[in-house]
């Protein structure tokens, strides 16, 4: 299989100093340097909201009314998001509101998402032995640091879709799903996700436990694309060219993964992981180039096989005590609370374990299926439709919902906030999601900001993450181009070939 339609899955597999703190006012520099886009470009509107520290660039193809609708729904997560968080410096990002089914190809429940979080490596203190773990972008402008870092254009990229698949789905409640997926945006998100070795299924879907199989997690990459892949307009030419874009280097864990702990013994899982990129990097970068084709499972089983026996005994242990089963990890907060984290029973799921509050309906659903009590079952859900029922969400779910993985948007903002307990000060985003994010450094609505000072490691040089618009969006605008004019396309085809032909000749007379 080609490594480019793997490029998402391989990422998360490969989970790709100075002295004294200044105030810097990086306002202007954020206007400057991450909006700085042609005036000719009218592909987008830049939106600025006029209460709320957020500034976006909107693409929607779509109708005028529809659109607005989106921005409205935008401007109703963004107050959520700022009654509840101090954000004293822009929030940027680009928002593409389109047909994510049809023409990016992804699967029919797919709402809205955040991709392409840019994240910057800090550290607690100026010393070499100081673990640095990666911030989202979103917070560290909210931090005091020691030095500015560089900032990439966009935080992160949304997309939200339009379901022109799947018209009867327009009206889906998309306020408490984009308060959702903006919370993703602020850093609620892990970079360390489970791959299974020696698998012929590449496909980054869910993985099914067996005790057989032999699986990692390894530290973060990105690759690094060359912005003239954008110019190529050939879908073989772009394929080719984008494997061969560069990996460079393995990142640390996120500040999110540092505090990820075991339910059951209350020990953050990967204490003992904290220096594991240094590890691989230097027994699977050897020194040759190393490119986003080289990053494929025969690449990953022997990288690990490379590490000591005691780092993959740690690692295998800490995926099969937590990762196969529900209620075993947590966020251990700064006041000493462990609020549980989504896990599945005997699965895992890439972009739904462990990035989301757990549900406790689910757990019970869980424990149902396995009993074969198949009535009870139909007393939490509609098994026909897929539908939670009110009386279950009553007796089941915790204040901390908006962040469970699967988003009831059967039910308005206004219902939801009736059935639940939900923190009165805060409204949709619960006390454990709060505490969890005042935990990565994001200072509480009304509360004295934090005078810790946070240290830029400048030993690394991380790509701006953009794997949507070179992924997701460039193929497609390509294969478009194909299915306007197929004849066109092979023309240029046979034109390539004969070309080469002609090159080859003319060396062997040279």
């Amino acid at each position: 299989m080609k490594a480019t339609s793997l490029l998402l899955s391989f990422i998360l597999a490969f989970t790709t100093v100075y002295s004294k703190a200044v105030d810097i006012n990086i306002n202007d520099k954020i206007i400057s340097e991450q909006l700085n886009v042609s005036e000719e470009d009218n592909s987008f509107e830049l939106v600025k909201s006029n209460d709320y520290n957020f500034i976006y660039k909107f693409h929607c193809s779509d109708e005028g009314d529809y659109c607005e609708g989106i921005k409205n729904n935008l401007e109703f997560a963004f107050m959520t998001i700022s009654n509840a968080f101090e954000i004293y410096q822009p929030i940027v990002f680009e928002v593409f509101v389109d047909d994510l089914i049809g023409k990016y190809k992804y699967t029919d429940d797919k709402l809205a998402g955040v991709f392409d979080l840019n994240y910057v490596p800090l550290k607690a203190s100026e010393s070499n032995s100081s673990t640095p773990y990666l911030y989202p972008q979103t917070l560290v402008k909210q931090l005091k640091l020691n030095k500015q870092p560089k900032y990439k254009k966009n935080d992160f990229i949304m997309i939200i879709n339009n379901w022109a698949s799947n018209p009867e789905k327009r009206n889906n409640e998309y306020r408490s799903l984009l308060t959702h997926e903006l919370l993703h945006g602020l850093g609620f998100d892990s970079l360390a996700s489970v791959s299974e070795l020696n698998s012929n299924d590449n496909s980054g879907g869910p993985l099914v436990f067996n005790e057989n199989a032999k699986y990692a997690i390894f530290p973060y990459v990105l690759p690094s694309f060359n912005e003239k892949l954008l110019e190529i307009t050939d879908i073989t030419e772009f394929k080719e060219q984008l494997d061969d874009s560069k990996v460079s280097q393995f990142l640390p864990f996120s500040v999110f993964d540092k505090n990820i702990v075991s339910l059951k013994s209350g020990e953050k899982i990967f204490e003992k992981l904290q220096s594991y990129y240094e590890e691989v990097s230097e027994k699977c970068l050897d020194g040759t180039p190393l490119t986003l084709k080289d990053l494929n499972d025969k690449y990953r089983s022997s990288c690990f096989s490379k590490l000591s026996n005691k780092t993959q005994e740690i690692v295998t242990s800490i995926i099969k005590e937590n990762y196969f089963e529900h209620h075993t990890l947590g966020i251990l907060t700064n006041d000493g609370d462990m609020v549980p984290l989504q896990t599945m029973d005997n699965t895992y799921v890439p972009g739904s374990s462990v990035i989301h509050t757990a549900n406790p309906l689910y757990d019970k659903a869980s424990d149902l299926m396995r009993e074969g009590n198949l009535d009870s079952l139909n007393e939490l859900m509609n098994n026909s439709t897929g539908i939670v029922k009110k009386e279950a969400i009553l007796k089941y779910y915790d204040d901390n919902y908006i962040l469970y993985f699967s988003d009831e948007d059967n039910f308005t903002v206004e219902e939801m906030l009736e059935f639940l307990p939900n923190n009165e000060k805060h409204p949709l985003i619960g006390e454990g999601i709060i505490k969890i994010l005042k935990t990565f450094g994001w200072t509480e609505k009304g509360k004295k900001e934090s005078t810790e000072t946070y240290y830029l490691d400048e030993s690394f040089d991380i790509p701006e993450a953009n794997g949507f618009e070179y992924l997701r969006k460039k193929t497609y605008e390509i294969e478009a181009e194909i299915l306007k004019n197929p004849f066109k396309y092979i023309i240029q085809k046979l034109k390539n070939v004969f070309n080469k032909i002609i090159e080859s000749i003319e060396s062997i007379f040279h």
